[in-house]
Protein backbone atom coordinates (compact mmCIF):
# COMPACT_ATOMS: atom_id res chain seq x y z
CA UNK A 1 0.00 0.00 0.00
CA UNK A 2 2.54 2.42 0.92
CA UNK A 3 4.63 1.35 -2.49
CA UNK A 4 1.54 2.39 -4.34
CA UNK A 5 1.20 5.44 -2.59
CA UNK A 6 4.98 6.35 -3.24
CA UNK A 7 4.76 5.77 -6.49
CA UNK A 8 1.07 7.86 -7.16
CA UNK A 9 2.85 10.50 -5.70
CA UNK A 10 5.92 10.30 -7.48
CA UNK A 11 3.99 10.22 -10.26
CA UNK A 12 1.96 12.94 -10.12
CA UNK A 13 4.81 15.09 -8.64
CA UNK A 14 6.84 14.95 -12.17
CA UNK A 15 4.47 14.55 -14.34
CA UNK A 16 2.88 18.17 -14.28
CA UNK A 17 6.16 19.45 -14.95
CA UNK A 18 6.61 17.37 -17.83
CA UNK A 19 3.01 18.50 -18.82
CA UNK A 20 4.09 22.19 -18.33
CA UNK A 21 6.91 21.35 -20.31
CA UNK A 22 4.94 19.58 -23.33
CA UNK A 23 1.70 21.71 -23.70
CA UNK A 24 3.52 25.21 -22.77
CA UNK A 25 2.87 27.46 -19.63
CA UNK A 26 -0.83 28.47 -19.90
CA UNK A 27 -2.24 25.19 -20.26
CA UNK A 28 -0.80 23.83 -17.01
CA UNK A 29 -1.71 27.14 -15.60
CA UNK A 30 -5.33 26.90 -16.18
CA UNK A 31 -4.99 23.66 -14.99
CA UNK A 32 -3.37 24.62 -11.84
CA UNK A 33 -5.99 27.09 -10.92
CA UNK A 34 -8.84 24.54 -11.61
CA UNK A 35 -6.45 22.08 -8.84
CA UNK A 36 -6.22 25.09 -6.30
CA UNK A 37 -9.62 25.95 -6.40
CA UNK A 38 -10.70 22.41 -5.97
CA UNK A 39 -7.97 21.81 -3.15
CA UNK A 40 -9.77 24.48 -1.42
CA UNK A 41 -13.31 23.68 -1.67
CA UNK A 42 -12.18 19.77 -0.35
CA UNK A 43 -10.62 21.09 2.18
CA UNK A 44 -13.78 23.25 3.10
CA UNK A 45 -16.44 20.70 2.31
CA UNK A 46 -14.39 17.55 3.99
CA UNK A 47 -15.03 18.45 7.83
CA UNK A 48 -18.56 18.51 7.74
CA UNK A 49 -19.10 15.84 5.49
CA UNK A 50 -16.95 13.56 7.56
CA UNK A 51 -19.61 15.20 10.71
CA UNK A 52 -22.76 13.90 8.82
CA UNK A 53 -21.94 11.33 6.32
CA UNK A 54 -18.65 9.17 7.80
CA UNK A 55 -17.43 6.49 6.00
CA UNK A 56 -16.09 5.13 8.33
CA UNK A 57 -18.59 4.27 11.13
CA UNK A 58 -16.90 5.20 14.76
CA UNK A 59 -13.61 6.02 13.55
CA UNK A 60 -12.07 9.19 14.37
CA UNK A 61 -13.17 12.28 13.08
CA UNK A 62 -9.39 12.84 11.07
CA UNK A 63 -9.92 9.79 9.72
CA UNK A 64 -13.63 10.36 8.06
CA UNK A 65 -12.19 13.60 7.77
CA UNK A 66 -9.23 12.27 4.81
CA UNK A 67 -11.85 9.85 3.63
CA UNK A 68 -13.64 12.70 2.32
CA UNK A 69 -10.63 14.72 1.08
CA UNK A 70 -9.68 11.19 -0.71
CA UNK A 71 -13.06 11.27 -1.73
CA UNK A 72 -13.63 14.68 -3.53
CA UNK A 73 -10.24 15.57 -4.52
CA UNK A 74 -9.33 12.64 -6.76
CA UNK A 75 -12.37 13.50 -9.19
CA UNK A 76 -11.85 16.93 -8.82
CA UNK A 77 -8.05 16.46 -9.73
CA UNK A 78 -8.91 14.30 -12.57
CA UNK A 79 -11.45 17.13 -13.47
CA UNK A 80 -9.31 19.74 -13.81
CA UNK A 81 -7.26 18.43 -17.22
CA UNK A 82 -10.25 18.55 -19.05
CA UNK A 83 -11.63 22.19 -17.46
CA UNK A 84 -8.16 23.64 -17.66
CA UNK A 85 -7.60 22.63 -20.77
CA UNK A 86 -11.24 24.06 -22.34
CA UNK A 87 -10.27 27.41 -20.40
CA UNK A 88 -6.84 27.55 -22.24
CA UNK A 89 -8.72 27.85 -25.32
CA UNK A 90 -9.98 31.37 -23.96
CA UNK A 91 -6.74 32.46 -22.53
CA UNK A 92 -4.80 32.20 -25.65
CA UNK A 93 -1.87 33.97 -24.21
CA UNK A 94 1.82 32.82 -24.32
CA UNK A 95 5.26 33.89 -22.63
CA UNK A 96 7.18 32.55 -25.54
CA UNK A 97 10.66 33.18 -25.07
CA UNK A 98 10.07 31.16 -21.58
CA UNK A 99 7.24 28.98 -22.50
CA UNK A 100 8.88 25.44 -21.55
CA UNK A 101 10.52 27.09 -18.55
CA UNK A 102 7.96 28.87 -17.57
CA UNK A 103 5.82 25.28 -17.80
CA UNK A 104 7.58 23.59 -15.86
CA UNK A 105 7.57 25.65 -12.65
CA UNK A 106 4.29 25.91 -12.66
CA UNK A 107 3.69 22.48 -13.33
CA UNK A 108 6.56 21.75 -10.47
CA UNK A 109 4.47 24.44 -8.03
CA UNK A 110 0.86 22.69 -9.00
CA UNK A 111 2.40 19.30 -8.32
CA UNK A 112 3.66 20.28 -5.05
CA UNK A 113 -0.15 21.67 -3.81
CA UNK A 114 -1.52 18.26 -5.41
CA UNK A 115 0.67 15.92 -3.49
CA UNK A 116 0.64 17.82 -0.32
CA UNK A 117 -3.42 17.39 -0.27
CA UNK A 118 -3.26 13.55 -1.65
CA UNK A 119 -0.49 12.85 0.98
CA UNK A 120 -2.17 14.67 3.82
CA UNK A 121 -5.47 12.70 3.40
CA UNK A 122 -3.96 9.62 3.11
CA UNK A 123 -2.23 10.24 6.08
CA UNK A 124 -5.43 11.22 7.51
CA UNK A 125 -7.21 8.02 6.87
CA UNK A 126 -4.20 5.63 8.17
CA UNK A 127 -5.41 4.20 11.16
CA UNK A 128 -2.71 1.39 11.44
CA UNK A 129 -0.14 2.73 13.40
CA UNK A 130 2.85 1.09 10.88
CA UNK A 131 1.08 2.65 7.69
CA UNK A 132 0.72 6.10 9.59
CA UNK A 133 4.60 6.17 10.71
CA UNK A 134 4.96 4.86 7.34
CA UNK A 135 4.09 7.69 6.02
CA UNK A 136 4.81 10.07 7.95
CA UNK A 137 7.95 9.89 8.85
CA UNK A 138 9.60 7.56 5.80
CA UNK A 139 8.23 8.51 2.56
CA UNK A 140 10.50 11.01 1.04
CA UNK A 141 7.66 12.92 -1.20
CA UNK A 142 5.87 14.19 2.01
CA UNK A 143 8.98 15.37 3.42
CA UNK A 144 9.80 16.98 0.37
CA UNK A 145 6.35 18.63 -0.07
CA UNK A 146 6.44 19.99 3.66
CA UNK A 147 9.35 21.80 3.25
CA UNK A 148 8.22 25.36 4.03
CA UNK A 149 11.34 27.32 3.61
CA UNK A 150 15.27 27.88 4.03
CA UNK A 151 14.59 26.47 7.65
CA UNK A 152 12.62 23.90 7.12
CA UNK A 153 15.57 22.46 4.26
CA UNK A 154 18.14 22.81 6.76
CA UNK A 155 16.41 20.85 9.26
CA UNK A 156 15.73 18.46 6.82
CA UNK A 157 19.05 18.00 5.58
CA UNK A 158 20.47 17.67 9.17
CA UNK A 159 18.01 15.23 9.82
CA UNK A 160 18.50 13.32 6.93
CA UNK A 161 22.57 13.85 7.81
CA UNK A 162 21.50 12.43 10.70
CA UNK A 163 19.85 9.13 10.05
CA UNK A 164 22.79 8.41 7.80
CA UNK A 165 25.70 8.50 9.82
CA UNK A 166 27.29 5.30 10.46
CA UNK A 167 29.09 5.65 13.72
CA UNK A 168 28.84 4.92 16.93
CA UNK A 169 25.77 7.74 18.60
Amino acid sequence: MVLFINLMAWAVLLSLPLFGIRRGSTPIFCIGLYIVLFSILASVFAPTLADTLPPVIGADPAVNTGWWLLILFIPLFAASFPLGLFLNRFLAHSFEPFEEILGMFIGLMVGFIAVRILLGAVSMCATESQLHAAIDHLFLVRQMVALDGFHGMQQWFSNLNQATELGPP
